[in-house]
């Protein structure tokens, strides 16, 4: 990956690092939308009746459409939320009232939505968080090969030892040997890992293993 990213010229880098801009600026309004969604949930009452389900409109998207391809458009208008009841085959804004004997259903589980806006949520701070680090690779790409004010281009070496600590930095899991977990790349990167599993312990020596503990 970082080989793939030296090898391009400016003008495509450049470019590169403009889109993947858009891209976080699209992930952020989407993880805003979907936290004004939840916002409205969590305002509502925690128990409906039977037959009542709270949704939001404009509606989520569909989470089959989240399955990591570029995001939905977050449409403009204000959501607000609402309530069907299906027996009756009626909407309502007001949250409906419940009665002494009315059985009373949990709001989460009666109404799917939220869990589509959750989904959302998480998809979008996915998003974010791969188009801020794909722009700055390809930001440290174009040090090295696009001179600054003074005229100076950042050493080759430098820069793959950058992007190298960058594509780590924003790793969910790290493979390596028991010796290579010592590399100074992972120096480089700067990172806390929260769990380091050991293939096959009982067959390495000691020491090896404290490279990666």
């Amino acid at each position: 990956r970082v080989e793939d990213v030296l090898r391009r010229d400016v003008r495509e880098l450049e470019d590169l690092r403009k889109q993947a801009s858009r891209d976080r600026d699209r992930a952020l309004r989407s993880a805003e939308a979907a936290r004004a969604r939840l916002r409205l949930f969590a305002a509502a009452p925690p128990h409906l009746p039977r037959d009542w389900e709270a949704r939001v409109f404009p509606p989520p998207p569909d989470p089959k459409a989240l399955g990591g391809g570029p995001l939905p458009d977050v449409d403009p208008r204000p959501p607000y939320l609402y309530y069907v009841d299906h027996a009756r085959q009626r909407t309502s804004k007001r949250a409906p009232l419940l009665g002494a004997l009315d059985a009373a259903f949990d709001l989460a589980r009666v109404s799917p939505e939220m869990d589509c806006c959750l989904t959302w949520l998480h998809a979008a701070l996915e998003a974010g968080v791969r188009a801020k680090f794909d722009g700055e690779r390809y930001r440290c790409a174009l040090a090295c090969k696009r001179p600054d004010d003074r005229g100076s281009v950042a050493p080759v070496d430098a820069a793959r030892r950058q992007l190298a600590a960058r594509v780590l930095h924003g790793a969910e899991i790290v493979c390596c040997t028991l010796h290579g977990a010592g590399h100074r790349s992972l120096d480089d990167a700067k990172r806390p890992f929260r769990a380091v599993v050991v293939d096959e312990a009982g067959n390495a020596r000691e020491a090896a293993t404290l490279c990666a503990l």
